[in-house]
Formats: structure tokens, sequence, C-alpha cells
């Protein structure tokens, strides 16, 4: 046979175990054991800051790690943001090499019924939180124009000023509002991004109101601040234009 064909089969094989080593599977994810006496990210003792490991850390755990740790297991805070895993936290992975598959059958199963629950989660959430923490900077510049410190500097002026029943509603907003603008999708498509609860139209309404809410507190509250006449005093003005 041609030794050519020898070689294209030997680079297919090896695409695709390196393709396999990126890829989430149950013989690469990590167990992280069930103990509740050791925090499960730097495995130290239990103390007062510790909390239970919320739902939302577990999976970033599963999927930023690929570690699994079911439910009880705790953690100290620090490692945490806004309920969510901090994506450059390093995971001491000491005496915790084995992987899922090697685990007993009953212990297993049990775990699987615990991973569903974190899938089914993760299918209700939002597919765009911009209280995710592992939102990177060019991800924030893609969707709304400005950096991750920009828009950040922005919130912090606006939230005053905005009704909103949780920062997480008031920051969704703020990002619906320059996602409208930068990409110029129907409040429809924005809602289907965030993950708004109900039909289409609800969707639309849901995202209309707070694109009206953060244009109605610029234009009300930040505008005449920074922009016009009205955010300069009489004497500033006098010495503009002498």
């Amino acid at each position: 046979m041609d030794t050519s064909v020898h070689e294209d089969q030997n680079q297919d094989q090896d695409q695709h175990q390196h393709q396999d080593q990126h890829q989430l599977t149950i013989e690469n994810i990590l167990f992280s054991g069930s103990s509740h006496k050791k925090c499960v990210v730097c495995r130290g003792e239990v103390n007062t800051t510790m909390i239970t490991m919320p739902k939302p850390v577990r999976l970033d755990l599963l999927v930023l790690k690929r570690m699994y740790a079911p439910r009880g297991v705790r953690c100290c805070r620090k490692y945490l943001w806004n309920n969510r895993l901090l994506p450059d936290v390093k995971i001491n992975t000491d005496n915790r090499q084995t992987p899922m598959a090697k685990l007993e059958p009953t212990v297993l199963l049990n775990l699987f019924n615990d991973l569903l629950g974190l899938l089914q989660e993760a299918s209700t959430t939002s597919r765009l939180d911009f209280m995710n923490a592992s939102m990177s900077n060019e991800d924030y510049l893609t969707w709304t124009g400005w950096t991750k410190e920009q828009f950040e500097h922005m919130f912090m002026l606006i939230l005053p000023h905005m009704q909103s029943s949780s920062n997480r509603e008031a920051r969704n907003a703020l990002a619906m509002f320059w996602i409208k603008l930068k990409t110029n999708l129907s409040f429809r498509q924005i809602g289907s991004l965030f993950n708004i609860s109900g039909n289409y139209e609800n969707r639309r309404k849901v995202v209309s109101r707070s694109f009206d809410s953060i244009r109605q507190a610029l234009v009300d509250k930040l505008l005449p601040k920074h922009l016009g006449i009205g955010h300069l005093s009489r004497s500033e003005v006098i010495d503009h234009n002498t």
C-alpha cells in the first residue's frame, strides 16, 4: 500500500486524538470528591469563609475546569463572584486524578442524575449574562462596543437611577441597550440571546422596556451632567469663550 495513505491515516488519527483531548467527555472529567471538610478549589480545611458551592459554580467548574463536584461540597467565598466561579482560579488537583468513568456504577448513576440537573439548569439560564465574570474584554467589545472597564464605569454611574429588582437585571438591561445600538438586532432577537422567559412577544416587551429605561436614565440623569451647556458653570462658560 502507498506509504502516503498510511501517513494520511496516521495524521487523521492524531487529529482525532488531539480533538478528543479538548472535548468534554466522561473520560477526561475528574471527580472532585464528596468531602464537606475541605474546599473543592484549594483543598483548605473547612472554615467560616466557606459556603456550600452553588449550582452555577458547580456548572462553571465542570465546563471551565473539567471537574465534577457533587451537591453539598464546599468552597471558599474568595473564589466566587456573584455566585459564579472566577475564571482564572487555579484548582488544586492533588489526590483527585480519578476520572468519573472509573467510579463504581452505583455512585456513577447518582452523579449522572445530578449532572443532568446541572445541564437542565444551564439550558434555562441566560445565553448572554453580563453578570458572568468569565465574560472577557473581547466579549464586551464584540457585543456592546465598550471595554469591560468602560462598561463597568457606565454601569456604576447609571445603577442609582435604575428601578430594577436586582443588579443582574440592571446590568443586562444596559447590555441590551448597547447591543441594540451596535447590532440593530430586533428586540425579539436580543430577548432570545438573553434567554428571557415567555414567548417571542413577551421577550420583545421585556427588552423594549429595558431599552427605554436605560435611554430615559441616560437622557435625564447622565447627559445633562456630561454634555451640553447645562453641565458647565457660568464662570466655566465665560473662561471658555474669552
